[in-house]
């Protein structure tokens, strides 16, 4: 981790690292409070977490299942719900999720029922949130990234959604 704190530093960037399991909600609830503590709230959240490995269908017990599952989905459920009703009661922010897999594959069973929850992680929170107007995730191909026009400065509080302009939209 002193490496990729390094390379930031080396462009003038101030940079702090804290270690966390992601699978582990307690520490990854951990690491989160103390970021926050050391840096403030973060104006942006990205979930790129993923416990990538090769498994066809009938090939993990569900045990293993879970395990990944914790990671994939559920690291980014615990950062959302412990960060983002702070993000928007201060007024901004931006929970922003990753996947690079918009159609599930055989050869990768676990890691495509984990993009599919991280979706709907996703969707969920900006669905909950009052000021935004579509989620917007990489990997989810039928989901559309707001018209220019509606986006704003203001919150864009979960699952990377953009604020409606009259702050009244509904992911």
């Amino acid at each position: 981790m002193a490496a990729v704190a390094r390379q930031p530093k080396d462009l003038g960037v101030d940079a702090v690292t804290h270690l966390a399991d992601v699978g582990d909600e307690e520490s990854l609830r951990h690491a989160l409070d103390a970021v926050t503590e050391d840096q403030g709230l973060p104006d942006v959240v990205v979930y790129n977490a993923a416990a990538i490995r090769r498994n066809a269908p009938g090939e993990l017990d569900a045990e293993e299942h879970l395990r990944l599952w914790r990671v994939n989905v559920l690291g980014a459920y615990t950062a959302a719900a412990h960060l983002a009703p702070e993000m928007a009661q201060r007024g901004h922010g931006t929970f922003l999720t990753t996947g690079g897999m918009p159609e599930p594959q055989a050869a990768y069973t676990s890691l495509s029922l984990g993009k599919a929850g991280l979706r709907t992680v996703t969707a969920l929170f900006a669905e909950q949130s009052p000021r935004c107007t579509s989620p917007r995730s990489p990997s989810a191909a039928p989901w559309r990234r707001a018209p220019r026009s509606t986006r704003t400065s203001s919150p864009s509080i979960t699952g990377g959604c953009t604020p409606s302009a009259s702050g009244s939209g509904k992911c």
